[in-house]
């Protein structure tokens, strides 16, 4: 199963009006408790489509581009105001509560982050343990001695518990020099292959029983200069690292849209057994073979309810950073039964979880407050920007996997937005409050003029970055 175009753009619709919503609502529920007067809440850019009049003569606006929002709220520098209206303009109340009004869209986006982590570490995620299966040739993972069946317990003195941990504990070496270091442990694979095969219904344990030999490695894996520039970002792969999955049969789990794979039509619970007459007894055969036919048209042995038939597919192209081309099928591969000992759930109660939802919000936005700065330093390429396209295919691909998957990309884009928001750049709510702060100081306001100029320079700043956002994002079509 894929989503269409249409339910794709719908979700990352949907996804971008909730959190531009819950910003502009911060600024206006402040705004109105302060006593100011707002005169319009705008979800969307541009023409407005449709619009409503509270008795407050607040206008409500569902504008045509859904990539931003905004509160406007009565100013004295915009008309003259009668003696009545003094007391609800936002620019003649005095500078903390201005302060507070600004601050509170950026505010809520991060709280209702730590809301949505918290109700994520309620529900509980399955959580996969990472265990690496074999290294290809000549990567930096087969170089250090990784080989499969190894259990990665630490990524530079990090636990990592699963392969959400390794990812975040490599991405906070993007744009570092010197090398990642990583503490694993050798697994029985016999026992893990023999549990895949043999046990009956999936147990989700709370703790994780890998089935380890006692047998602890050290590894150290270079960072290279190549991965700060790659548009694709893979981290794991970057270093040779890709996940152990037990030897069982390919089953087709999602068909993507457009893709070689429903053209053909090839449906999701396909057993694919071979790829040009050779079989393929695992998912890694299966890979190594598609990707080492670019373009070429394959012949696929495929079980559908018992019967089997052959199709043709002309496999389409992916062209990597380093200039590699790999065949592409356009399906992803059901997990099958991985084995119960790697799979484990952990469930919070309240006020653990809430904690643990803090302690995740500031660790994302510490994160990303890093890669800002190690973008602006040039020590991390702007072709990791992501643009509206790479938005829409992250939603619908969360939305997929299930509510608590969905959820965590929400409160990451909600951290995202308040982060990226108290930058000081003019026209974001940082700029606002950079010039409240020079007010504090000097004693009297930032000049309209040096303002004007500002939001100008502000303006051709986020559509340049806009521009390159969306480039990659077309590059990476």
């Amino acid at each position: 199963m894929s989503y269409s175009l249409p339910v794709t753009l719908l979700i990352a619709l949907l996804t971008i009006g909730f959190l531009v919503t819950i910003h502009e609502a911060g600024h206006f529920f402040v705004a109105r408790w302060f006593g100011i007067k707002v005169l319009r809440f705008s979800i969307g850019l541009g023409r407005p489509l449709w619009r409503w009049r509270d008795r407050h003569h607040t206008e409500y606006i569902l504008a045509m581009i859904p990539l931003g929002g905004y509160v406007r709220m009565l100013d004295s520098r915009e008309k003259t105001l009668e003696a009545s209206e003094l007391s609800e303009a936002f620019d003649l109340k005095n500078i903390w509560i201005r302060i507070a009004v600004v601050l509170a869209g950026p505010m809520i986006n991060l709280v209702f982050a730590v809301l949505a982590y918290s109700l994520v570490s309620m529900l509980g995620m399955i959580q996969l343990v990472p265990v690496t299966g074999t290294p290809p040739s000549e990567s930096l993972a087969s170089q250090a001695g990784i080989a499969a069946g190894m259990e990665i317990v630490q990524v530079d003195g990090m636990l990592t518990p699963s392969w959400q941990q390794v990812n975040l504990a490599l991405a906070r070496r993007l744009g570092n020099t010197g090398s990642v270091e990583l503490t694993l442990h050798q697994l029985d694979l016999q026992q893990l292959q023999w549990q895949a095969e043999h046990q009956g219904e999936q147990v989700i344990a709370a703790t994780p029983m890998p089935p380890r030999l006692g047998v602890t490695y050290q590894a150290s894996l270079p960072i290279q200069a190549s991965l700060h520039q790659q548009r694709d970002l893979d981290l794991l792969g970057s270093f040779g690292l890709q996940p152990w999955r037990p030897k069982l049969p390919v089953v087709v789990g999602r068909v993507f849209a457009d893709g070689p794979a429903l053209i053909a039509g090839i449906l999701s619970g396909d057993i694919i057994t071979h790829v040009n007459h050779l079989p393929v007894s695992d998912y890694a055969d299966f890979i190594a073979l598609i990707e080492a036919s670019p373009t070429q048209t394959v012949s696929l042995l495929i079980k559908r309810q018992g019967e089997s038939m052959q199709l043709s597919v002309p496999l389409g192209v992916k062209i990597l950073d380093n200039g590699t081309r790999v065949g592409i099928l356009g399906i992803a591969v059901a997990s099958g039964n991985w084995p119960n000992s790697l799979l484990y759930q952990t469930r919070k109660g309240p006020v653990e979880a809430l904690l643990a939802g803090a302690e995740k919000t500031v660790d994302m936005s510490a994160l990303t407050l890093q890669f800002i700065g190690r973008m602006l330093l040039g020590h991390v390429s702007v072709n990791h920007l992501n643009g509206p396209i790479s938005i829409a295919k992250m939603a619908s691909q969360s939305a997929y996997s299930g509510w608590t998957v969905f959820i965590s990309f929400l409160a990451y884009l909600s951290v995202s937005l308040g982060v990226l928001n108290l930058l000081p750049v003019p026209m974001l709510d940082g700029g606002h409050l950079l010039y409240y702060l020079i007010e504090m100081v000097s004693g009297r306001p930032v000049p309209e003029r040096i303002q004007a100029m500002c939001l100008r320079i502000g303006l051709a700043l986020l559509f340049m970055i806009m521009c390159i956002a969306l480039l990659n994002d077309l590059l990476r079509l």
